[in-house]
């Protein structure tokens, strides 16, 4: 079992390695950075290079922090991974972990985590991305009747771009969330065509629960 602190910035899930920023981005199915391996959780894992430099770059420049690279989930979905938001630690082991709370199945697009969780009372198909500071939902559940805030973000499939956010409230294992929701370019099941997902869930969950629980190998998730 092998803990690391989470760095306090507002973006995605970031962790110090050895004195290196990593971040951690159940969104990712590739591990990529600037070094040939990285040393998690007692383990050294190969880091793909045949997508740098052009592809973590543009990642890079999104989280407006240096990092050394971007852990995805082909090396996450190995492990069993804890997040305290109370300690601000994660908690990452090849051995079993265990988290208090709500428990939702998880199912996955390619690698990618996937959970059920309900807009106005309407169950839909989520993707769980600890790389995104900002959910994404499709337009269609996007309200009309509110007065959002134009936001500049950065993703490595459209580069910079704009998009109006508001708060929606999302109902995760029978628990509503507050959640910071703006539009992709191309709507989720755009971007994810075969997985019937209608919306990007991102470190909002995150700041509203006190622990969550990843244990893809028991396709589990645990919100505390």
């Amino acid at each position: 079992m092998h803990k690391y602190n989470i760095h306090k910035h507002h973006g995605p899930l970031i962790i110090d390695i050895d004195g290196e920023l990593w971040v951690v981005d159940t969104g990712s199915p590739w591990t990529i950075g600037s070094a040939k391996a990285v040393r998690f959780a007692g383990d050294t894992f190969a880091v793909g290079h045949r997508l740098w430099p052009e592809t973590y770059t543009s990642v890079r420049d999104g989280f407006n922090v240096k990092t050394a690279g971007l852990i995805g989930t082909d090396v996450l979905n190995q492990l069993d991974m804890k997040i305290d938001l109370a300690e601000h630690t994660l908690t990452a082991s090849r051995d079993r972990l265990e988290c208090a709370g709500d428990a939702l199945p998880l199912d996955y697009a390619n690698t990618i985590p996937v959970f059920q969780a309900a807009f106005d009372g309407f169950p839909h198909r989520v993707i769980f991305d600890t790389g995104a500071h900002i959910s994404y939902v499709h337009p269609d559940l996007f309200p009309e009747d509110v007065n959002p805030i134009r936001v500049t973000d950065h993703s490595p499939q459209f580069g910079s771009f704009e998009t109006d956010v508001t708060n929606l409230l999302v109902s995760v294992a029978g628990r509503l969330f507050p959640v910071n929701c703006g539009t992709l370019p191309p709507p989720p099941d755009s971007v994810y065509p075969h997985a019937d997902v209608s919306a990007i869930i991102g470190l909002d969950l995150c700041r509203f629960a006190i622990t969550i629980g990843y244990f893809p190998r028991r396709n589990l998730m645990v919100i505390g």
